[in-house]
């Protein structure tokens, strides 16, 4: 995943401003604006917003943490995956969102209720333009681009993202980031 197949991604994603556009066009240097700028990972809370009143959502934050970071990238991340741990959630489902310090490392995990992921497609979930139930996603409409940006920007921040899921129980997405010192 270059550069460049990350600018032309976000720039193809729904609902991205201005601000997004004209970062990825800088991709080449991107890194710059990574710099050592201070986002308080415990936003996630704002990050959801109106999320939150949509269904059983739990924050648990169990360390306050600070990420060295491009704050609309992050944003950006958790909002994607938050999202679709909503939209692919069972009727009357949960989401559990927890925050927690291990080693150099923010913890960030989202747990869902929903009607998972089959496991021999897990491999491809980060692909561009990959969608597992392609009946279901134009139905809850999507690019098939939200997890491999966000893939592109943990790797971007130097992270890393895992998953687990297993069918009709829910899926797991874990996200670590270096903390800012």
């Amino acid at each position: 995943f270059q550069a460049e197949d990350g600018i032309r991604d976000v720039e193809r994603s729904r609902g991205l401003g201005d601000v997004y556009k004209r970062q990825a066009r800088e991709a080449g240097g991107i890194t710059q604006h990574i710099g050592a700028s201070y986002f308080p990972i415990e936003t996630i809370e704002e990050i959801c917003g109106d999320l939150l009143k949509s269904m059983n959502i739990k924050l648990d934050i169990k360390d306050l943490i600070q990420v060295q970071g491009n704050e609309e990238l992050l944003v950006r991340l958790f909002w994607n995956i938050i999202d679709n741990a909503i939209k692919y959630n069972k009727k009357n489902g949960s989401v559990v969102i927890t925050l927690e310090r291990k080693e150099n490392n923010a913890v960030v995990c989202i747990r869902d209720t929903g009607i998972g992921i089959p496991e021999e497609e897990i491999p491809r979930i980060f692909d561009r333009f990959y969608r597992v139930d392609k009946s279901r996603s134009r139905e809850l409409g999507g690019s098939g681009l939200g997890l491999s940006i966000c893939k592109w920007i943990v790797e971007l921040h130097k992270g890393e993202i895992k998953v687990e899921s297993q069918l009709s129980i829910g899926s797991k997405f874990t996200v670590f980031l270096p903390v800012f010192f």
